[in-house]
């Protein structure tokens, strides 16, 4: 037998059958009154109730008259065996009727919440009580069954439904009705079971329920509500309940209507609260506080963002501190409040509510596939709101599609409070997230929208996120927008061209930093300037950047700026362990070795890669060698870095380093040789590689008698032929260079060793010359050795510096000696200041001359 009709009107039919239910019960006690046995605190309950009844015996219907379906479940089970009720249907009356219908009935004639199950199983009851249930007669629920089937509309027209006396203990207002009675209220048992906690502990005085509009923050405040009034608790939290509601649309046929007497004002808001409560001061403000002093009050305020929120902070701070104020809102308040975020329905509990109130409208569209309805649910944003927007537009007989391409009125619905209050910055981060059609880290909007204050940044993240359209994803550290924000952007608030523009740059940008990151770190992981694991997420990606930058200022010796881009690298990947390493190699240019050392550490606890660990122990040993000449601890790290990472020319040649500070140079020299060198070895560290061997055989000769003559020129030799690997010098190997050339000169008068020196000195000339102090000084100690400088005509070549015509002689410099010239010694036209020029030279009382003169 079908039950299709019981949704013409689900709360009374219910009604019709519990009442139904008690009246065959009633019959049944009624019929056997000469033996019934009725306690006497049901007597007394029903004398409570109608004064009456004078005498048990001669009013026993009377009596069964005034008690409730759980006081005549109790009587039957008491005198079971008078009315020849076997063991099987009492089990059964008490788990079917005391264990549910009863609760059902509490609920109905209480006007409370009706949960989900209810109707369904109500309809269950009247349909197969009488056959679950045998011992009773049922005439009364049968009736009411066949004139439902038969003739619906008489049924409804003759119930009388009057709730019962509101039993709770505490006070109220008008709580309103439940938007979800038709259906029941669905799902949301943790939301249920969380925010009652919140309500009923003993912190959290300001409580704000935040979401999206229609995702169900009253509904669920509703519930919780009934709830409290029903509970039977004896330490009853409060006495008094105040419900206002700042609401200023509602859905009506379909369609959003403007409520019209609606309150628009924190002045409208505190005279509406006022006129609830019984007071006797004029002041609405200190009415409310006064009696909320008094008695233990829960004030709840629905829909607060219809107000400006900055206007009633001042109120909430005066909330005794006996009382507790509950709030729904599309937009949190901040940190005065416990925000309790609200999200849409999960799949389950969506496809529950959209079945139920499908055939509550006795629509047909809950018959479609169920992968169908799991499409329209999402793309009705899993909100309540929306779906019964859906499902009333179709029972108003709007067509499906036509629906579905036509929301922005119910978007807008939703929305528009929140997104207008929005400012630049938080509409940008929006946009983004918008733009780019997928979640973002904290790095990556930081980066992307070139944010340079990041207090002002973070205010602008908690902001969204106390609106609830800013959410974090499954990973729990993306950000993404919610659809229905997404949807109203894009057909409301679009971004500009300019806006994308920017971010394109940014993007193009970020693609060439990360570009030359890699092939850096994928060259050398073990160079002091790679950023290793840059890759593992996006936060590292961002991150690696801004030590990138950081990293560019500190090489200028500009640390504030480099300071700036380490904040930014940190706040955006706190626990990526390069932050900490690049920091402290900084911190150790900008000669603050504390937080270097300690930084360092952090870093070591920050990674568990070996490679990583590895490049933190080579960082430390040439900062524990340049920085702090701690020897012993230079050593101690690269060799931690070479068993975590064997056989790695960087980290071995480090090694080199350590064993020569140390005085090993037996070892040094065994490490240095264990490096095989190839094509492929880059000239940036071939010259390291020669640098640290000058620097071996350098300090090796120190620690050997000037006495023992032919061991010292050995290592001198040796240390040169790893010169010969280059043709151009950097810097630091021309230094190292002019100084063991410095040692060649003490081996003057051995003509191998004029050679070698002659060999390397006119090699590597124009490299060693540009370190002009020392090379000065080894031309000095080469004339005082010599008497001449290697090959002379070699530095016969310079650059003009003065020209006087009128005088008709000028001045060539070749960075070493100033050449006087008469213009009749230039062998080419018209020479001016700056020309590169080559010469000969002789000798005269004025000094050298130069003659022979031509450009080169």
């Amino acid at each position: 037998m079908s039950m299709k009709n019981f949704d013409l009107n689900a709360r009374l039919l219910m009604f019709a059958t519990c009442t139904s239910i008690e009246y065959d019960l009633r019959k049944l006690l009624s019929e056997s009154s000469e033996k019934l046995v009725i306690t006497k605190s049901f007597q007394e309950k029903a004398i409570y109730r109608n004064n009456k009844i004078k005498n048990v015996e001669d009013d026993l219907d009377l009596i069964l008259l005034e008690l409730d379906l759980g006081d005549l479940i109790a009587i039957i089970k008491t005198n079971s065996e008078l009315l020849d009720i076997d063991d099987e249907n009492n089990k059964s009356i008490q788990s079917i009727l005391s264990e549910n219908v009863v609760q059902i009935r509490n609920r109905i004639m209480h006007t409370r919440p009706l949960e989900f199950s209810d109707k369904a199983f109500m309809q269950g009851i009247l349909e197969t009580l009488d056959k679950n249930i045998t011992c009773i007669k049922w005439n009364k629920l049968i009736q009411t069954r066949e004139e439902l089937i038969n003739n619906p509309q008489k049924l409804l027209s003759s119930i009388r439904f009057i709730p019962e006396q509101e039993s709770s203990k505490i006070i109220h207002n008008s709580l309103p009705e439940p938007e979800f009675d038709d259906t029941g209220y669905v799902g949301r048992k943790l939301e249920v079971k969380e925010l009652k906690n919140l309500i009923e502990s003993d912190n959290n005085q300001i409580i704000t329920v935040v979401g999206n509009g229609g995702i169900g923050k009253t509904a669920l405040v509703v519930k919780c509500l009934y709830d409290l009034l029903d509970s039977q608790k004896a330490n009853q939290k409060f006495d008094a309940i105040i419900w206002t509601t700042l609401k200023t649309k509602s859905l009506s046929n379909a369609g959003f209507k403007k409520i019209g007497d609606a309150i628009t004002s924190v002045s409208g808001f505190l005279e509406n609260v006022q006129s609830k409560i019984i007071s006797e001061n004029s002041n609405p403000r200190d009415s409310i506080i006064s009696f909320m002093k008094e008695l233990p009050t829960l004030l709840v305020i629905d829909n607060l963002e219809t107000i400006a929120s900055s206007d009633i902070i001042e109120f909430l701070k005066s909330i005794p501190s006996n009382s507790k104020v509950l709030i729904t809102s599309r937009v949190g308040l901040g940190e005065l409040e416990n925000r309790y975020e609200l999200r849409q329905m999960n799949l389950q509990d969506a496809k529950k509510y959209f079945i139920s109130l499908s055939k509550s409208y006795q629509l047909e569209v809950h018959k479609t596939p169920s992968q169908d309805i799991e499409l329209l649910i999402k793309n009705l944003y899993s909100t309540p709101l929306m779906i019964k927007w859906y499902l009333t537009s179709l029972k108003f007989g709007t067509d499906s599609n036509s629906i579905i391409g036509n929301k922005k009125e119910a978007i807008e619905f939703s929305m528009s409070n929140i997104i207008e209050k929005l400012d630049d910055n938080e509409i940008k981060i929006l946009w983004l997230l918008v733009n780019e059609g997928r979640s973002l880290t904290y790095g990556e909007l930081s980066y992307f929208l070139n944010s340079d204050n990041n207090d002002s940044f973070n205010s602008s993240i908690n902001r969204l996120r106390a609106t609830s359209m800013l959410i974090l994803d499954s990973s729990g550290y993306r950000y993404a927008i919610n659809d229905m924000a997404k949807d109203y952007l894009v057909q409301f608030r679009p971004s500009s061209r300019e806006f994308m523009k920017e971010i394109q740059e940014q993007r193009n940008e970020l693609n060439k930093l990360l570009e030359t990151i890699n092939i850096k770190n994928k060259l050398d992981p073990f160079d002091l300037f790679s950023i290793r694991n840059n890759l593992d997420n996006e936060n590292n990606k961002i991150a690696s950047v801004y030590l990138s930058k950081a990293l560019d200022f500190c090489n200028k010796k500009k640390y504030e700026e480099a300071n700036c881009f380490l904040k930014k690298a940190s706040s955006v990947a706190p626990d990526y362990f390069e932050v900490y390493k690049i920091d402290a190699f900084i911190s150790a240019e900008a000669v603050n070795y504390p937080r270097a050392q300690e930084y360092y550490r952090i870093a070591l606890e920050n990674t568990d890669d070996p490679v990583s660990i590895a490049t933190i122990h080579y960082n430390l040993s040439v900062f524990y060698s340049i920085k702090l000449q701690d020897y012993p601890n230079a050593k101690q790290n690269i060799k931690e870095a070479n068993k975590l990472v064997p056989n790695n020319d960087r980290i071995t040649l480090e090694m080199v380093r350590a064993f020569t500070n140390m005085g090993e140079f037996h070892e040094a020299e065994e490490k240095l040789k264990s490096i095989n060198l190839s094509e492929d070895t880059t000239v940036s560290f071939l010259n390291q590689y020669i640098t640290k061997a000058l620097d071996l055989y350098f300090k090796w000769i120190q620690n050997i008698d000037p006495r023992e003559y032919n061991k010292r020129y050995s290592l001198i030799t040796d240390s040169l032929n790893y010169v010969d690997n280059l043709n151009r010098l950097e810097r630091k190997t021309s230094i190292r260079l002019i100084r063991m050339l410095n040692e060649l000169l003490k081996h003057k008068n051995y003509l191998p060793a004029n050679e070698q020196f002659n060999k390397y000195y006119l090699k590597y000339q124009s490299d060693i010359s540009k370190i002009k102090e020392m090379f000065s000084k080894l031309n000095e100690s080469t004339l005082s050795s010599f008497g001449s400088l290697p090959n002379e005509n070699i530095f016969n070549k310079g650059k003009i510096t003065f020209i006087d015509y009128h005088r008709h002689f000028g001045f060539i410099n070749n960075g070493r000696i100033k050449y006087y010239f008469n213009l009749r010694d230039v062998s080419y036209p018209e020479p001016e200041k700056g020309d590169a020029v080559s010469f000969d030279t002789k000798e005269s009382q004025r000094g050298p001359i130069a003659y022979n003169i031509n450009i080169t």
